[in-house]
């Protein structure tokens, strides 16, 4: 019953969603390219509006990008959910999509990729293309799925909340997939806080803040370049 009430507040919650969205491109787009980027929950609606409403519409040529933060897509929910919207594989592609969820390296990789899979194998089996979306989104590149922490624009240090950002700190994250999981490596100094065993989901985003921050105008750019004749 639990499990139906919550189902029942996430679709209450989406339908918020979706009616802004369209309210969005009917009144206040006027055309324009668009960005979407949610974490958690939010990343959760995020790709319901991108099945619902994107994949496959004319509205998929106005997506500079999804960010798709801190939920379970998997590789294999590319075409089977998404039929038209591909996975980002360079840092400047427009049109797609990103994911990662965060990891300390003591965290049980095994188990908690298994858990993020289950759902993807409950429906369409124990397939190769079960293993959960991850794009390091130190190099937004899925064919350099390692960086040092000499590649790191930026985290946020601190715990996430309310309240001015304290100044960002280069260099201070390292970051690799593995098991479909973004495995990192923050300073200590920026006295962040995990989860029980290991998982940083309350730092996705902030931990690469610059890095999110500087693709997201790296894509921008290259999505204005293509269509400067349009």
């Amino acid at each position: 019953m639990r499990g139906d009430y919550r189902n029942l507040a996430l679709d209450l919650a989406y339908g918020d969603i979706e009616r802004a969205f369209d309210y969005y491109i009917k009144n206040i787009s006027h055309g324009r390219p668009f960005i979407l980027a949610g974490h958690s929950q939010g990343g959760y609606m995020v790709a319901e509006l991108l099945e619902k409403r994107i994949d496959g519409t004319a509205l998929q040529g106005r997506m500079v990008a999804a960010y798709v933060i801190g939920i379970n897509l998997v590789e294999g929910d590319f075409p089977r959910r998404y039929k038209h919207i591909p996975i980002c594989d360079t840092p400047s592609q427009t049109g797609c999509t990103v994911q990662w969820n965060s990891v300390l390296p003591t965290a049980d990789l095994a188990a908690i990729a298994k858990q993020y899979e289950k759902p993807f194998v409950d429906k369409y089996g124990d397939l190769s293309t079960k293993r959960t979306l991850c794009i390091n989104p130190i190099t937004f590149d899925r064919a350099i799925p390692i960086a040092g922490k000499e590649l790191s624009r930026g985290a946020a240090p601190g715990d996430p909340g309310e309240g001015t950002i304290r100044p960002l700190v280069p260099m201070a994250v390292s970051a690799r997939c593995d098991h479909g999981l973004l495995v990192v490596d923050p300073d200590p100094a920026l006295d962040l806080k995990p989860l029980p065993g290991g998982v940083m989901h309350y730092h996705d985003f902030g931990l690469f803040y610059a890095d999110v921050r500087d693709n997201a105008i790296l894509r921008t750019l290259s999505y204005l370049r293509a269509h400067a004749r349009d």
